[in-house]
């Protein structure tokens, strides 16, 4: 039987929610990095990136990281741009760093 290939975000995902076991095998992991095609350096925050999420239209996605800010992208310029720019930084920072993020339905 053909064994099915997974995007690394996918696989991340099921692992996270523990829909699945553990990799096989060392290798499935790096496979899907290096299938990556997608993958783009965006420089923005001070510190490492730990959350990001996408809105609900995927038009935008929000970053949070270690220097307890939260950036808004726009997906278009984060995927034309050479060298994109938030679209808006939020004003106060946390008072530690950012693990999660979600965006809200209401409109």
């Amino acid at each position: 039987m053909a064994s099915r290939i997974r995007s690394l975000p996918v696989l991340l995902y099921d692992r996270e929610l523990g829909r699945n076991g553990p990799l096989r095998k060392q290798s499935e992991f790096l496979e899907c990095t290096d299938r990556s095609i997608y993958q783009k350096d965006v420089k923005g925050h001070f510190g490492c990136v730990n959350a990001i999420e996408a809105s609900p239209d995927e038009c935008l996605l929000a970053s949070g990281g270690d220097d307890r800010r939260v950036l808004l992208w726009t997906v278009a310029d984060v995927q034309v741009k050479e060298k994109p720019m938030p679209v808006a930084i939020m004003k106060q920072t946390h008072q530690s760093n950012i693990f999660s993020l979600a965006f809200s339905n209401k409109r």
